[in-house]
């Protein structure tokens, strides 16, 4: 364990917070530890009241190790409370709350007839698992083609929260596969308190409006979509393996400052001529771009797969090019200082 975590630990211990941030902080920079350096942070965010900040430390630490024990108490301590609704990332199927089926249904809105909204009535279509702080939306038991269920088509749009028995519920997830193998629906339009999505990986899916508050991209998500840009929102911490992978349209991407791993395969067979990536992020998959992609590293040397050795050019900052030079597999590859 690093001495900048030591001595952050022992200043919190004192409750000498400043100190204590500070040496976590240069944890992260030194990239000694990130695990550890985003739990001390996250536990002083949150004896100091900084729920927020707390939080956003907290998933970029389970999103390193999404099964740490501290991480899943400090999760069960801080966002499982009442007043909370935010779920761990890679957890929020399996935390092991008791859940309670409900079946809700799509009706067609007054926009026009190829614009449908889930509501919650006796039927079909959209199933939510509701959990003591949310609820999730997944797919039927055995989705096919959507065979026996109403198919909706053009503009999907998912409300943020439903009101079932009485009690006000918001919705946290988007299941893997919920949607998957549908034909017809080609703009999704997300909850605002969505977190982690999932099950868009439908081919005609061309346009995505996506939650300001969303923290994780589950594997697969909008895998082979014909989606033409993606910005990534401020809050995002992770993408999943293939999420983006062979969405032949794909050629805009941004990625936000606070992201903090780009997993396997990640945008695979997309047509990216340029990709800049935030200091924040601390691991790259493998493969995560095509072999031409010209790749711009915003901060110090993050995490690597040897694979990515393919890249046609890399840049890197100037200032840390010593750091680059001494970590492998940097050191094999061609960099190009700016």
């Amino acid at each position: 364990m690093s001495n900048y975590i030591e001595q952050g630990k022992s200043f919190l211990e004192k409750k000498e917070y400043t100190k204590a941030l500070e040496f976590f902080q240069a944890a992260i920079e030194s990239m000694e530890s990130p695990k550890d350096a985003h739990l001390g942070l996250a536990e002083t965010y949150f004896a100091i009241g900084k729920f927020e900040k707390g939080k956003v430390s907290l998933f970029q630490a389970m999103a390193l190790d999404p099964n740490n024990p501290q991480g899943l108490s400090m999760i069960q301590t801080y966002c499982l409370s009442e007043e909370k609704t935010i779920l761990p990332p890679n957890q929020a199927i399996s935390i092991g709350l008791q859940t309670k089926d409900v079946v809700v249904s799509i009706k067609q809105s007054h926009l026009g007839e190829n614009h449908w909204v889930a509501e919650q009535k006796s039927g079909n279509t959209i199933f939510f698992r509701v959990e003591s702080t949310g609820c999730i939306i997944e797919a039927p038991d055995n989705i096919g083609e959507w065979d026996g269920y109403r198919k909706p088509t053009g503009i999907l749009e998912i409300p943020s929260e439903f009101i079932i028995n009485g009690k006000q519920v918001k919705v946290h997830a988007i299941d893997e596969n919920a949607f998957g193998g549908n034909k017809y629906i080609k703009d999704v339009i997300l909850p605002e308190h969505l977190q982690i999505v999932g099950g868009f990986n439908c081919t005609k899916v061309s346009n995505l409006i996506f939650s300001n508050n969303l923290q994780i991209i589950s594997p697969f998500a909008f895998n082979g979509t014909s989606i033409k840009q993606f910005h990534a929102p401020l809050s995002l911490t992770s993408i999943g393996r293939w999420a983006f992978s062979y969405c032949e349209n794909l050629s805009d991407v941004s990625l936000n400052e606070g992201l903090a791993k780009i997993n396997d395969y990640a945008f695979k067979g997309c047509p990216i001529q340029e990709i800049n990536i935030p200091s924040s992020v601390i691991y790259i998959g493998e493969n995560v771009f095509p072999d031409n992609t010209t790749i711009r590293l915003i901060g110090k040397p993050p995490k690597i797969k040897a694979a990515n050795c393919h890249y046609s050019r890399i840049y890197i900052p100037e200032e840390y090019q010593n750091l680059y030079e001494k970590k492998s597999p940097w050191y094999k590859m061609e960099l190009i200082t700016y």
